[in-house]
């Protein structure tokens, strides 16, 4: 009869130590689906486009090196600007190589909401925030930043990369913001919306770089001579993250 009672205590008991214990137990995974729009501004003409971007942040079952596993998928943003220049926004910071997730976070998640123990679940929260949006003020050169000092949210402009010839991609140039001349051709960011959707991520740029999908990584920025044009290849290599994926 003392087992039959034990036994009947812990089968009570215990159900609610569990749903106890679960309810404090962080969600193991959280995507967020976000629009950037972006607006150029080249010799007075100014051309917006927009892409969906996608990022989860998950725990992995077993912790290693890093708290958290991130899976990203964000594709640069085609823009057709002034003869037959055709621009790509890609989806990393100009300077620093901040990635599309840290202007997600920065701009909609306070640092309270970011702390390891809490931060899947602010982002899942921050998913069901359909049509919310921030404004972002970007600087292109460090003297900018003076100048848009007032803004909340300020960081080095995307990289960007022009070209005229969408079948050659060593004809890709790495948009100069700090002269009028070269592959930017006075090209400058004016405006960058970020907006929570529930929108499919965007998958077109093959349709732009029809060689982007065997470039996978191999080296794509070379000279006359053959030379690897480092700086450039890498820029190339940040078309999509990631740059390898089945369509």
């Amino acid at each position: 009869m003392f087992m039959t009672l034990r036994s009947l205590s812990l089968a009570l008991f215990l159900p609610g130590v569990l749903a106890a214990c679960t309810s404090l137990t962080e969600r193991r995974s959280a995507t967020v689906r976000f629009k950037v729009e972006v607006t150029l501004r080249q010799n007075g003409l100014q051309k917006t486009g927009k892409a969906v971007w996608s990022y989860t942040l998950r725990r992995p079952a077993i912790q290693l090196v890093s708290s958290y596993d991130v899976d990203l998928y964000a594709e640069a943003i085609p823009i057709p600007l002034q003869n037959g220049l055709v621009a790509f926004v890609l989806p990393i910071g100009r300077v620093y190589s901040a990635p599309p997730n840290q202007w997600l976070e920065d701009a909609f998640l306070p640092l309270e909401e970011r702390q390891d123990a809490i931060r899947i679940a602010s982002l899942h929260n921050l998913s069901l925030r359909v049509g919310e949006r921030k404004t972002i003020a970007c600087f292109n050169n460090p003297q900018d930043s003076d100048r848009i000092r007032s803004k909340r949210f300020i960081f080095y402009c995307p990289q960007i990369l022009t070209t005229k010839d969408l079948n050659n991609p060593r004809t890709l140039q790495i948009a100069d913001f700090e002269q009028e001349s070269g592959g930017g051709a006075g090209i400058s960011v004016t405006k960058l919306k970020i907006t929570i959707t529930d929108e499919p991520p965007t998958n077109v740029l093959e349709r732009w770089l029809p060689w982007l999908k065997s470039a996978q990584n191999r080296p794509l920025a070379r000279d006359a001579q053959n030379n690897i044009n480092w700086k450039l290849d890498s820029a190339i290599h940040h078309l999509r993250f990631p740059f390898e994926r089945d369509s």
